[in-house]
């Protein structure tokens, strides 16, 4: 299991508690400290099985896990957040469908919100305009969610992965996301190199999202998302793939940018040309990612855009056009 936190002592003692409470003790646990604190390792060291590996610097939770994964010995790797808590067994089964699924890479569990009871989303897909749609989200719709199925993206949260299929993508989240987007192109990839990403339903997991998020800046989340997407989109796509999706996240970005500008809030223009600006200064990186990424490709941009876009309801674009 592999936990990433940063000043969060009280949610990774609640967290860690809550996985010995469901199975009497703890599997071999990482647990990845980006604050490096002496009281993060104290809960650590109360724990029996786990490791408490420091960092210098706040990697977030991509680099974190990046960081965590080498100590990692298990076939399968765990990603739990620090802000979730287990209520009864939800590990076994995704350890279980992996077993029977060779082909299937990586597998999300049930995950709820804590604050409300509500779905955290149950994987998810793109829409025809590119913009990413969990299944489920903020809904109570549980019976529409019961039986495994196949997802373009799985939610960060909570997830089990093989750890031979980690090496087959090339690695598991790019060191520079930091967080955000980071389970979405690693699910690409993971489609890119012919495997799979499932949903599958256990025990809820509860999550008290946005926990370590809210410390931050929206501007800064704003900033570090829009860039990871447009990196993730560059780098593992190729020219009908950039143009497909690229050009239309150019024109959501631009009115995304004008409707801020008009309510007199430049926010988002901000971070779109800060993000715009990241990642003309990343054109070596991408370049050196992409080919990383196309030696390992088994599916056409195509064919991975056949299995990641779903059509969504007009009631959807109404939503979208409002929140703009």
């Amino acid at each position: 299991m592999l936990i990433v936190t940063w000043n969060g002592d009280e949610l990774l003692r609640d967290c860690l508690q809550s996985v010995v409470d469901v199975y009497g003790t703890l599997p071999e646990t990482i647990v990845v400290d980006n604050a490096a604190l002496k009281s993060t390792e104290a809960i650590v060291d109360a724990f029996p099985n786990t490791k408490y590996v420091p960092l210098p610097e706040n990697k977030g939770f991509a680099g974190g896990n990046n960081a965590g994964l080498p100590h990692c010995t298990k076939e399968y790797i765990i990603l739990l957040n620090n802000d979730t808590r287990l209520v009864k067994d939800s590990i076994s089964p995704l350890v279980d469908f992996l077993d029977a699924h060779p082909n299937a890479a990586a597998a999300q569990g049930t995950v709820v919100l804590a604050s409300s009871g509500k779905l955290d989303g149950c994987g998810g897909f793109l829409s025809p305009l590119g913009v990413l749609v969990f299944r489920g989200a903020f809904s109570t719709e549980f019976d529409r969610y019961t039986k495994p199925e196949r997802v373009y993206t799985i939610g960060g949260a909570f997830f089990a992965m093989r750890r031979d299929a980690i090496a087959k993508v090339g690695g598991l989240f790019h060191d520079h996301f930091k967080s955000y987007y980071e389970e979405i192109d690693l699910c690409c990839r993971i489609c890119i190199a012919g495997m799979e990403s499932w949903y599958v339903p256990t025990e809820k997991v509860l999550h008290r999202h946005s926990a370590t998020t809210a410390k931050f800046k929206w501007s800064s989340i704003q900033r570090q998302y829009y860039r990871n997407i447009k990196f993730s989109i560059k780098t593992c796509f190729g020219l009908y793939g950039r143009m497909r999706l690229g050009s239309i996240l150019f024109l959501l970005s631009l009115a995304q940018s004008l409707a801020g500008l008009i309510r007199g809030d430049p926010t988002q223009f901000r971070s779109h040309l800060h993000a715009f600006m990241q990642i003309r200064r990343d054109r070596k990186i991408i370049k050196e990612t992409r080919k990383r990424i196309n030696a390992l490709r088994k599916l056409s941009d195509i064919q991975v855009l056949r299995l990641a876009i779903q059509r969504q309801p007009w009631s959807y674009y109404i939503k979208l056009l409002k929140t703009a």
